[in-house]
């Protein structure tokens, strides 16, 4: 009696709590609704502000809030963006594309396109040929080029396989600037590109081994082998790479994409992720950047690549350290990139970039000097005193009659020492 007498109690107040949350969550949102519905009236009052919604998904809010979304009728998630419709994206450096096109499906001689190309190749450091003498004196410690040897490590080749039939035929907010790949759309040649890894997590049966999240959808591995076994695998890794939307458009092109870990030199070990799921991209306000999700239940790369991570994470993510990375030293507007150019192992790039335009509000593109290809698109482009512990900006071209490369926008905060 007293059993039942204390679970009918304890039902009734979590029915109370549940309506105490349902109403807590109503609220959000219509304050959430309430806000969209001023700034859009403030953008009709105003002529020249245009207020613009762009979807992104259940699922690709709930990665980014890395909270598991209940299903509650709601299939789309909105986020708004306000413009300046007189400003028509003009100014943008756009300049040449650097994807490595390719004119098959497969590619077995990228140095073809190495005899080809009519940029410097002299200036690229491989992997196992980069010291400290290759620093400006003023940055030749040990510590920064630990930092840049963990960027490299980073750093993926990404290989796309087919081209969306989505694609633009212009860069967004501009008349006439084409869009790379456009008139690929529908074929199956292989482009590539470069991203980098930005994340990455280890789960067991769903449970997501550091805490925080648990898996609803998946309880086994969901890689290509796994989709297709029997007994899948119950420990798989998920590990995000960050690249350029122009290398990477849509979910059609990511699910045809893979990534290649680990290449750096010509015998390395081909290490391939080849199931790649689109998260989003900021194809908006300047951007240029796509986020995507790769998963492996291949336990020595899982291992490999969560060593590293957490390797750097630790040594770089303490605020003292990276403010001494991106200390006053910032006056040598040193910058470096890390790349696959014409799909070739990683090669290191050391520069200094010369323009850093505005764009929006802690919004910036720059142009720099360090060596890129075809094939570096989507790089991550570090600028000294311009970046965290990995950098916003991803590498978008090139202008060859300035000879200057160029990055897409980036958002971020110059540090202060």
């Amino acid at each position: 009696m007293v059993r039942s007498k204390m679970k009918n109690c304890m039902g009734q107040e979590n029915k109370k709590m549940l309506r105490d949350l349902s109403s807590i969550i109503f609220g959000a949102r219509m304050s959430i609704q309430m806000a969209k519905d001023e700034i859009k009236e403030i953008c009709t009052e105003n002529e020249n502000l245009e207020v613009k919604d762009h979807y992104i998904g259940n699922e690709t809010a709930s990665a980014l809030s890395d909270v598991e979304m209940e299903d509650d009728g709601l299939d789309e998630i909105y986020a708004l963006s306000v413009v300046n419709k007189q400003d028509n994206g003009e100014d943008e450096i756009y300049g040449e594309h650097e994807i490595q096109e390719c004119e098959c499906q497969e590619e077995t001689n990228f140095s073809q396109y190495f005899q080809h190309c009519d940029k410097d190749h002299n200036k690229y450091i491989s992997i196992d040929e980069f010291s400290l003498e290759h620093l400006p004196k003023a940055l030749s410690d040990s510590i920064f080029y630990d930092y840049i040897k963990f960027i490299a490590d980073l750093t993926v080749r990404v290989d796309v396989k087919m081209t969306s039939p989505r694609r633009p035929e212009v860069w967004q907010r501009t008349k006439n600037v084409k869009y790379p790949s456009y008139d690929l759309r529908g074929k199956t040649n292989l482009r590539t590109g470069t991203g980098i890894v930005s994340l990455i997590y280890r789960f067991t049966n769903g449970i997501r081994n550091s805490g925080g999240r648990y898996e609803k959808k998946h309880t086994k591995c969901w890689c290509r082998k796994c989709q297709h076994s029997e007994i899948p695998s119950s420990m798989w890794w998920e590990f995000d790479v960050d690249t350029a939307s122009h290398v990477v458009f849509d979910e059609t092109e990511a699910d045809n994409t893979s990534v290649l870990l680990f290449y750096d030199r010509k015998e390395s070990q081909n290490v391939i992720v080849d199931t790649v799921t689109f998260k989003y991209s900021e194809v908006c306000n300047y951007n240029d950047r796509c986020y995507l999700q790769c998963v492996t239940c291949d336990e020595s790369l899982g291992k490999k690549l969560d060593t590293v991570w957490k390797q750097f994470h630790r040594k770089f993510s303490t605020t003292a350290l990276t403010n001494y990375i991106n200390s006053t030293r910032v006056l040598e507007n040193f910058m470096f990139i890390v790349s696959h150019p014409h799909g070739s192992p990683k090669m290191i790039s050391i520069g200094q970039w010369k323009d850093k335009i505005h764009k929006t509000s802690g919004q910036f593109q720059f142009t720099y000097t360090a060596s890129t290809c075809r094939g570096s698109s989507g790089a991550c482009v570090v600028c000294l005193g311009y970046t965290g512990l990995l950098s916003h900006l991803t590498h978008r071209g090139t202008r060859t009659n300035l000879r200057l490369n160029h990055s897409g926008t980036g958002h971020f905060l110059k540090y202060k020492v």
